[in-house]
């Protein structure tokens, strides 16, 4: 497992240098993991995701930016959040395989620092229309106490699969729900739905054990060792033409 750890960039960057380690370059059986953070408040949508629910006069007054992200799901806005992704080999394992798999191993993680994650969700959100991703849950997602505590959204082509996962440490409701017209049911979505880390007892001061038992989790239970590497020169300069031809367009990201 090859591990990277990127400084703060802008949500155009994170989502290119995503999109690459998505395609593999050749590089089809490698599996890695790459923690980013980011430059600025940034709210990212899902691959599919309409933007007529998006406030965009509140993000520029704001602020923040919108990046399309290349996996599904809907928005979250990254502040204080522990973000990663893990573009993996399909291998012939189904998606709802992976999906277990990752839960499991995020599930062992969390424990192991005093975070009981539920087994499984026994009830689905009545309304399933709302923007926002940490207002739904899902069987596969990850919940405490049967609120939502992570966002993990995929994307898979014929050879892999990213899974992108965001966990945030803590979470200012009023100002993700204002980033949606229909702000006030937001707002409600999140109050009931979700919790940060910070309401379930662990602080974002503690980034780096988390991201250290992350690792363990994932060479305990998939067996494999890590390795940190850099960047390779063909990789980037992919990143640069998706950057040119992608993501560096206001339309891509608006005109949905």
């Amino acid at each position: 497992m090859q591990v990277i750890f990127d400084p703060p960039l802008s949500g155009y960057e994170n989502m290119a240098r995503d999109e690459v380690l998505w395609e593999g370059r050749g590089n089809e059986e490698e599996l890695v993991l790459r923690f980013f953070s980011w430059e600025k408040k940034t709210l990212s949508i899902g691959r599919f995701q309409r933007t007529q629910d998006i406030d965009r006069s509140f993000l520029h007054a704001q602020g923040i930016s919108l990046v399309r992200r290349p996996t599904g799901g809907r928005a979250i806005l990254h502040e204080d959040d522990l973000t990663l992704s893990l573009a993996m080999p399909r291998g012939g394992v189904s998606l709802d395989t992976q999906y277990r798999q990752l839960k499991e191993v995020f599930g062992q993680a969390l424990f192991r620092i005093g975070i009981p994650v539920d087994e499984e969700i026994d009830h689905f959100p009545v309304r399933l229309h709302s923007p926002a991703c940490f207002a739904l849950s899902f069987p596969h997602e990850l919940t405490v106490k049967g609120k939502k505590i992570a966002g993990i959204a995929q994307a898979r082509n014929k050879e892999r699969t990213l899974f992108q996962v965001s966990l945030p440490f803590s979470i200012d409701r009023v100002l993700v729900a204002s980033c949606f017209h229909h702000q006030e049911l937001v707002y409600t979505d999140l109050r009931e739905n979700f919790s940060a880390l910070e309401e379930i007892g662990f602080h974002h001061s503690l980034r780096a054990r988390l991201m250290e038992v992350l690792l363990e989790s994932l060479e305990d239970l998939w067996r494999v060792k890590r390795e940190e590497r850099e960047w390779k020169s063909g990789e980037l300069l992919r990143v640069r033409t998706l950057l040119e031809e992608k993501y560096a367009l206001d339309s891509y990201h608006w005109e949905r």
